[in-house]
């Protein structure tokens, strides 16, 4: 999935309900969603055990990008959850053919404002 993200967060706390340590980064992002008119706003949370959670933490998130967003739905207690596994920076040219793409083309000339 193509998203644009837009930040990141480090977490390290303690369920008060639970009382699991959780160790993590959660990535915010922007994307199109059929059933949104606009654009969604999700995020993914990477536990610090997972293999991208180094890449997570060493993604650029100063300004918004661009990226391919890989995931899985698993079950989860309360609802399903998305996993997040894979995220990849998209170069120049791979920008530049998202301006053909309906969802994609005001949230671009937004951008580049």
């Amino acid at each position: 999935m193509k998203a644009c993200i837009v930040g990141k967060s480090p977490m390290d706390f303690t369920a008060s309900d639970t009382g699991e340590v959780i160790e993590g980064v959660k990535v915010y992002y922007f994307a199109p969603k059929d059933e949104v008119e606009g654009y969604f706003a999700g995020e993914m949370f990477v536990k610090k055990s997972s293999k991208l959670y180094y890449k997570v933490m060493g993604l650029e998130t100063e300004k918004p990008f661009m990226g391919d967003i890989e995931y899985d739905v698993q079950p989860g207690k309360k609802r399903p959850l998305s996993v997040l596994m894979d995220i990849c920076p998209l170069d120049g040219e791979e920008v530049l053919q998202l301006a053909d793409n309906p969802y994609w083309q005001n949230f671009l000339a937004f951008m580049t404002v």
